[in-house]
């Protein structure tokens, strides 16, 4: 049996994802809370007590310990995320927990009574008693829209659009009081000035890469003084170098004050709840320390792959010699622990993995989670020349081709396994039995093969109706507007304009492969609540495919061979049919499109019926989650969330011009996804890095863990039935 090491030792309440998502401190020089401060805390309580939360003022944990000591001093937490609010101000506190009670920008909930029968026959279940992933609330009161835009808002995958978590604490104040000068303002003129309109695309794109990135040095460094707390263990991997010497690296650890010994950052991917912190005078500040900027002393800082180092430098100037770049399934040797300095990062060939000298060694593979993200296997050999393996999977999404990666194969739990991945710090975002949705590939598939036959030829039957799958979910005619009769010219729509919902990089896979079907269907960027630069950051991935259908131009023309077009555009705007029609409508896309369907990507909706919760989870019931592939079809799950279309009906056929749907597409592991990865493997200790903010949810996993633990040992013996060919 392997020793598994409590997981409450790495429980602090500033590793939980949401604790980081969005740095609000602020500088102070008082640290007393003021009188409306402590009103303030008891309206959190009352919040709390609303929503059906326990008030307890030591229910999350302070500092990592494995008596689960508790700080004397309560803190004010955001009742929803449980984040640290001790230096946050009156006003940035309220937005904060309206941001995770799912009230900032909320969108008009349209949901058809007809729909969400429909969705009750169908497997797209909701579950009597359903927790938000992340935060643990009970939504059971939520309906679909209002669930997931809870979720979305939990899951921290900042929209860098929003900009706020980009800001440094000077920034943020001044920001305010400008804003606050600039609300006087609107009350004595411009009284007559017409708003912006939210939702109109324009051809603005920002044409600077990476590439032509013009870096401006500052000219002088001042470390700010910050309320920010220190990286927590969670964060920082630890390496034996000798006896009494270790040697630390922190990865995903950039909104918490400078180490005094960390010298060395690993960022997994370019997502805000772990890039969290990264500003341009984040190296200068780390690197430098107050001196004067030295050419010679510029030294890398951030180990990242490519992707990642792009946006790092498209999105926030970073200066590329402050990050060593990494290239996946590539080794390299990071650290010498016979030198005190730091030395450049060296490439290991495969012929001199054999005879490696002590030190610290780092592979990234793909994480299958989105463009530039990747898992990170450490190798460190001691001075005495004992080998460790420690594996941080940042997010990712479990396939075939990380559990079968060559990179992965020396640590495969069979009865010959000789090596062991000693640390697993896990991404355990959806570590529940009931989050057990189907493949990414899987669903990728059904809706690319929906659209191809949404648009295929119509044969009519025997008294000329249309008998294609068109005309039976949608309609026979086509819905004409009044704009039709006015227009001067006569021109053929287009089938569909299909919407996408997702975040700054990220969900694009979904849209590739629904242009791949579609023959090469062209796809565009909005620029909607952007800099505009989303075009630029999707050409930094270098995916020859995605550069030869992306266009600038967001309408379809006489030249667009295809009768679909594909728009990535913020998750919003697929929230609800309102959302989707302004954008339609205030664009005019209802001049060149007969339909617009929204796809709305996350994974967490689709839940397994009847599946009970982790406190009941048996072995057996382990074995049978891991044993049934979940099936996903179209026919079966997508369509049927909104009623066919019944010819005559004009009250329907108007509705039928919009349709939102909800697609089990995630980048992170499902539960049984996680069930392989942590048995197929074989493991010495697994390390949740999500959802470690309470008590409860690390009970749970701890459970989870166990029974992990059992199935592990029975494959290394030859005793459990099921193997990667079942996955």
């Amino acid at each position: 049996m392997k020793q598994q090491r409590s997981i409450f030792e790495f429980a602090s309440q500033n590793s939980s994802r949401t604790q980081e998502t969005i740095d609000l401190t602020v500088e102070s020089d008082d640290d007393s809370l003021k009188p409306e401060e402590v009103e303030e805390s008891q309206t959190f309580k009352k919040l709390k007590l609303d929503k059906g939360l326990t008030v307890n003022d030591n229910e999350f944990l302070e500092e990592p310990s494995e008596d689960l000591e508790v700080s004397e001093e309560p803190s004010i937490e955001c009742p929803i995320c449980s984040k640290i609010l001790d230096a946050v101000d009156l006003d940035n506190r309220m937005d904060h927990v309206n941001a995770c009670m799912g009230k900032e920008v909320k969108s008009e909930i349209v949901v058809k009574q007809e729909a969400k029968d429909v969705s009750k026959e169908i497997h797209l279940d909701f579950d009597d008693s359903v927790s938000c992933p992340v935060c643990q609330l009970r939504l059971d009161d939520f309906d679909v829209d209002e669930r997931v835009q809870h979720v979305e808002d939990c899951l921290a995958k900042l929209n860098i659009e929003d900009d706020f978590s980009m800001k440094g604490e000077a920034s943020i104040k001044e920001e305010a009081d400008i804003k606050e000068v600039g609300a006087l303002k609107r009350k004595v003129g411009n009284k007559l000035e017409r708003p912006r309109n939210p939702y109109v695309n324009n051809s603005t794109f920002q044409k600077v890469t990476a590439e032509n990135k013009i870096i401006k040095v500052p000219t002088t460094i001042r470390r700010r003084q910050s309320k920010r707390s220190a990286i927590p263990p969670v964060k920082t991997l630890t390496f034996k170098v000798s006896d009494n010497t270790k040697y630390d690296i922190a990865v995903d650890a950039f909104s918490f004050v400078p180490h005094e010994k960390i010298t060395q950052y690993v960022l997994t991917h370019f997502h805000g709840d772990h890039y969290g912190g990264i500003s341009k005078n984040w190296c200068y500040e780390r690197v430098f320390e107050g001196e004067t900027i030295d050419e010679d002393k510029y030294r890398p800082i951030i180990y990242c792959t490519e992707i990642t180092g792009k946006l790092l430098t498209l999105r926030f100037s970073i200066d590329p010699r402050f990050l060593s770049i990494l290239q996946f399934d590539k080794t390299y040797i990071i650290k010498d622990y016979s030198k005190d300095e730091q030395i450049p990062t060296e490439l290991i060939e495969e012929d001199q993995v054999a005879d490696l000298k002590p030190g610290l060694y780092i592979t990234p593979i793909t994480a299958n989670h989105c463009p530039g993200a990747a898992i990170f296997l450490f190798r460190s050999i001691s001075n005495m020349r004992e080998n460790t393996y420690s594996l941080h999977c940042g997010d990712f999404r479990v396939n075939k081709e990380i559990l079968k990666h060559p990179k992965l194969l020396p640590f495969l739990n069979t009865e010959s396994t000789s090596l062991t991945l000693d640390n697993v710090y896990l991404d355990t975002t959806y570590m529940s039995p009931e989050y057990n949705f189907p493949k990414q590939e899987d669903v990728c598939d059904a809706v690319g093969k929906m659209f191809s036959h949404l648009t295929g030829r119509e044969d009519p039957d025997k008294d000329g109706k249309s008998t294609s799958l068109f005309s039976t979910w949608f309609g026979n005619l086509s819905q004409s507007r009044i704009t039709d009769y006015l227009s001067s010219t006569s021109r053929t729509k287009k089938k569909f304009l299909i919407l996408v919902g997702t975040y700054l990089i990220g969900k694009e896979n979904l849209a590739i492969a629904i242009s791949k079907k579609l023959g090469g269907c062209p796809i565009y960027v909005s620029n909607i609540k952007s800099r505009g630069d989303k075009f630029q950051i999707l050409k930094t991935y270098g995916n020859k495919f995605l550069d030869s259908v992306l266009t600038e131009e967001d309408s379809a023309d006489s030249k667009m061979a295809s009768s679909c077009m594909v728009h990535l555009v913020p998750m919003n705007i697929v929230g609800s049919v309102a959302e989707m029609s302004k954008y339609f409508n205030h664009n005019k896309y209802f001049e060149k499109f007969e339909k617009c369907i929204g796809l709305r990507p996350t994974g967490w909706t689709f839940s397994r019926r009847n599946t009970r919760g982790v406190e009941d989870l048996s072995f057996d019931e382990l074995f049978q989650i891991m044993k049934d592939v979940p099936k996903f079809s179209y026919m079966q799950h997508i369509l049927p969330q909104a009623p066919p279309i019944k010819n005559g009906n004009s009250k329907r056929l108007n509705d039928s011009l919009y349709r939102v749907y909800t697609l089990p597409y995630s980048e992170h592991s499902s539960f049984r996804e996680l069930s392989y990865f942590s048995v197929m493997l074989r493991i010495g200790r697994i390390i949740p890095t999500v959802n470690i903010g309470n008590t409860q949810s690390i009970k749970k996993m701890d459970q989870i863990i166990g029974i992990w633990e059992q199935a592990s040992d029975m494959k290394s013996e030859g005793k459990f039935p099921l193997n990667l060919d079942d996955f």
